[in-house]
């Protein structure tokens, strides 16, 4: 026991006389923090809040067309400009204005919209109720509402997509009141009692519910991403200087001696792990106070615990156990310092950044959203999403921890075995 404690002792000496190595764990991640959380908050903010500009021209005059434009200028999204420069807008000058890439839409809502799609939901009505005195007439036979869109080739097919469906979202509240206002006229006329009101649309809502507790489901601001995935980022950067550190003594002698000496060889190994995973615990400690108290100083979001500290705090010495024994794993294959720094730096970069921590999981395409969660690293931020933004507990993400322990299992036995045939 003595042997063990003189161990622990020793690496935590190991780590105080190296001044930049704790530089490079502890200021490294809280420089990516406050840096990266406010270039993405500003990025994030100004998309927010800026609207789209579109040109459109109303050859309407009627309800359909202003039904439209107030729809559209109303929303969050849209600017409606039906002037450029005090000039009111024809369909060649908004042509000419998308395609010179001063407006990315311009919309077209054809004469006769109105009229038009009255005849539409009449004819319809007329299939039900033929008693009006008006024959039916086949579909080819009625009138199309053609709205044009022209957009500038540049713009993504998403964007022009959600332009479409605002503006088919709004014909189809058009379309319920002429289909309201005609079944009432019928029944007026049957019954001699009017109804002058309009279709109650106000009590119709949509209402979102936040439900599951899948990671991808997950959609944190700057700050709630940011804290987490720089932390994990900087345990697993323990790699380079773990294994560094082993190189060194494998070359010193020191390795050769520890390994001569009556204590078991596996606890200089389980010493080395115990207090290089309780670093990472200090390093996600440190970062997380920082996300609570310095990045609101910044005006930036703060990042709360929801009462959960001890857990973050248990889930970080897990992944400290996952960055620890890949360390160990990337110090037993490689023959130089060199070697481990290059292979160490570069594999944890790769995984960081397919594993969420560079661009979040939420904001990558398809195929490298299937790709990241053979991510070490974005099934520690997996988990730290659970816990901070859920209010989770540690059995609420053990497959997280599940997953990482047997990484941790996984790299451990293969150095073992590796570092026992090179011996043989």
């Amino acid at each position: 026991m003595r042997a063990f404690v003189a161990d622990i002792f020793k690496e935590i000496l190991l780590l105080v006389r190296d001044w930049m190595g704790l530089i490079f764990l502890f200021f490294m991640p809280i420089l990516l923090v406050l840096v990266m959380t406010l270039m993405q908050d500003v990025s994030l903010h100004k998309l927010r809040n800026e609207k789209v500009d579109i040109a459109l021209i109303d050859l309407d005059k009627s309800i359909v067309g202003k039904a439209i434009v107030q729809g559209l200028d109303s929303s969050a999204v849209f600017t409606i400009h039906q002037t450029f420069q005090g000039d009111t807008m024809d369909l060649i000058m908004a042509q000419q204005l998308v395609e010179d890439g001063e407006f990315n839409f311009a919309l077209v809502i054809p004469p006769k919209a109105t009229r038009h799609m009255k005849r539409i939901v009449t004819n319809e009505i007329r299939k039900q109720m033929p008693t009006l005195g008006s024959k039916v007439l086949p579909i080819d036979k009625l009138p199309d509402v053609d709205i044009q869109i022209y957009f500038n080739p540049l713009i993504k097919a998403t964007f022009r997509q959600a332009i479409s469906s605002s503006i088919y979202e709004l014909i189809s509240n058009i379309q319920t009141q002429f289909i309201f206002k005609a079944y009432t006229d019928v029944v007026a006329h049957l019954s001699g009692k009017p109804n002058n009101d309009d279709f109650p649309m106000s009590k119709i809502h949509v209402i979102e519910n936040k439900m599951g507790s899948l990671t991808q489901q997950l959609i944190p601001n700057t700050s709630q991403h940011n804290v987490p995935a720089w932390t994990v980022f900087a345990i697993f950067f323990i790699v380079i200087p773990l294994s560094g550190q082993i190189i060194s003594e494998r070359y010193e002698g020191t390795l050769l001696r520890l390994k001569t000496m009556p204590p078991l060889f596996i606890s200089h190994l389980v010493s080395r792990v115990l207090v290089y995973s309780s670093i990472a615990m200090l390093q996600a400690y440190v970062i997380l106070l920082i996300g609570k108290y310095a990045l609101p100083i910044l005006d930036l979001p703060v990042v709360e615990f929801n009462g959960h500290l001890i857990d973050l705090l248990v889930f970080s010495f897990i992944i400290g156990l996952t960055a620890t024994s890949y360390g160990l794993l990337i110090a037993v294959f490689a023959r130089t310092q060199h070697q481990a720094a290059i292979f160490g730096s570069v594999s944890i970069i790769l995984l960081a950044a397919m594993g969420g921590v560079w661009v979040p999981f939420y904001l990558m395409p398809e195929n490298m959203q299937a790709i990241s969660v053979l991510s070490p690293l974005n099934w520690a931020l997996g988990g730290y999403y659970k816990i901070i933004l859920l209010g989770s507990d540690l059995v609420d993400i053990s497959a997280e921890i599940l997953k990482l322990l047997m990484i941790t299992t996984l790299s451990l036995l293969s150095a073992f075995y590796y570092e026992r045939s090179k011996r043989s």
